[in-house]
């Protein structure tokens, strides 16, 4: 998704019209997007983790 943000940024840089503008824009845009939802699914996937060894460090019977 980096790479998309990225070459979407040089993209802008570059003569465009306005059509071809708005299409670089909406492209990066997208990646943007995307790329939170992704982050935000990453970090709910940790937390739940996290969660599930915690409850399975209370379930294991201690040794000693």
């Amino acid at each position: 998704m980096n790479g998309i943000i990225g070459m979407s940024n040089l993209l802008t840089e570059t003569h465009l019209d306005r059509e071809q503008r708005e299409s670089t824009e909406l492209i990066r845009n997208s990646a943007e997007a995307l790329l939170t939802i992704i982050n935000d699914i990453l970090d709910f996937s940790k937390l739940e983790a996290e969660t599930a060894t915690r409850r399975d460090q209370f379930r294991s019977p201690r040794v000693g």
